[in-house]
């Protein structure tokens, strides 16, 4: 996936979303009886793997739920192991 995007229309449709979550499970994504939250929702850097979907881009860029990710890591100061700070 390019974009976050919210799901219109499924039919069969599974997602590896690895990238974002570690599991090796495929998530299935669906449009009627959500029960969760995130069950029509796709991550950009996710991987499409069996179905058809139709999607409305909800967020681009340093937006999507990745982009957010790799923001908060750039706030992240590289701190001094303890074998350097000992030597100094």
């Amino acid at each position: 996936m390019p974009a976050d995007a919210r799901l219109i229309s499924a039919d069969n449709f599974r997602v590896d979303e690895s990238l974002l979550t570690g599991e090796s499970e495929l998530v299935e994504k669906r449009v009627r009886n959500v029960t969760s939250p995130n069950d029509n929702l796709l991550f950009s850097g996710t991987l499409i793997v069996k179905g058809h979907g139709i999607a409305e881009v909800t967020s681009i860029s340093v937006k999507t739920e990745i982009g957010k990710i790799g923001t908060s890591l750039k706030s992240i100061g590289v701190e001094k192991t303890l074998l350097q700070k000992e030597v100094n």
